[in-house]
């Protein structure tokens, strides 16, 4: 009730440090750390970003109990050490940069933030996190997502930073600007970079589940790659598989330049070669077919 009622004053400055005050005072012990509802926390960093200062100098954690919505807010930036025990929605806001340690537990929604520019180090997403169509031009490194990373439409991002970790799907997707991924990026689910910018993989690239390449530039792929699941590489520039390749479920080479299957090739079920040389060259066909290579055409 008390919460309302403030919600239709204009609080002063020294209102809003008196608040502050309170909550320590109705906390056990002194301490470093400070925890509040989500509420009065989401009414606290709205109503002045001289409060975010406050906190940042005077707390080395702050605890936000259950979900923060501050979708359409005018927030501008957040404490560092943020803890959030739900998950974080920061939609349409006009946030720039997030702080360094943030740890939320819940899904991070940043998607139509257009004046994003970089994230804080050491963020911690328990949730996915949804960076879609954000001006966002790199990655920290240690970024670790238990859920999923969404940077389809990133159209400014250029690289991702070393020790990423991704427990679900990367969506790199419609990223022109990204031309390679990091050796230390490790990504539990699919991985897409269609209609990507990227050109080449690093060697001993690992694929937990799908890779989808499709109507990407990419012009080949490292040698030894395995791919658990399926491998789309469909209307690309590649021109020639690679040494070992692993593919545990189909193969999809469609309207492509690739001209021969390696000898070493191992695919577990269709490879897909509509429109590539292969697909008029019927002596090869019947060749492969016979080492045991289910090949598909239309």
């Amino acid at each position: 009730m008390i919460f309302m009622v403030m919600k239709k004053i204009k609080l002063t400055e020294s209102d809003l440090y008196r608040i502050i005050k309170q909550v320590l005072l109705e906390q056990e012990e002194e301490k470093r750390t400070v925890t509040f509802d989500s509420e009065k926390f989401k009414m606290l960093i709205t109503s002045s970003e001289k409060i975010v200062k406050h906190l940042n100098n005077n707390f080395d954690e702050i605890i936000v109990n259950g979900n923060l919505n501050l979708y359409e807010t005018p927030i501008q930036s957040l404490p560092d050490n943020l803890h959030v025990g739900g998950y974080l929605e920061l939609r349409e806001t006009p946030i720039q940069s997030l702080p360094d340690n943030l740890h939320v537990v819940g899904n991070l929604y940043l998607n139509g933030c257009k004046n994003l520019k970089s994230l804080g180090d050491n963020i911690h997403v328990e949730g996915s996190l949804i960076l879609l169509d954000t001006p966002i031009q790199s990655l920290p490194d240690n970024l670790y997502v238990v859920g999923s990373l969404d940077l389809s439409e990133c159209k400014n991002l250029k690289s991702l930073g070393d020790n990423i970790h991704v427990g679900g799907k990367l969506d790199l997707s419609y990223c022109e600007e990204i031309k390679t991924l990091p050796e230390t990026l490790e990504v539990t689910g699919d991985i897409d970079l269609s209609y990507s910018s990227i050109k080449y993989l690093p060697d001993n690239f690992k694929v937990a589940k799908n890779l989808y390449l499709d109507y990407s530039r990419l012009e080949y792929l490292p040698n030894n790659l395995t791919v658990v699941k399926n491998l789309i590489v469909r209307s690309t520039p590649i021109t020639k598989l690679p040494n070992n390749l692993k593919v545990g479920d189909k193969l999809n080479i469609r309207n492509t330049e690739v001209e021969e299957l390696p000898d070493d090739l191992e695919v577990t079920s269709l490879i897909l070669i509509d429109f590539t040389p292969l697909s008029y060259n019927l002596d090869l066909q019947k060749k492969y077919k016979e080492k045991g290579f289910k090949l598909y055409t239309n």
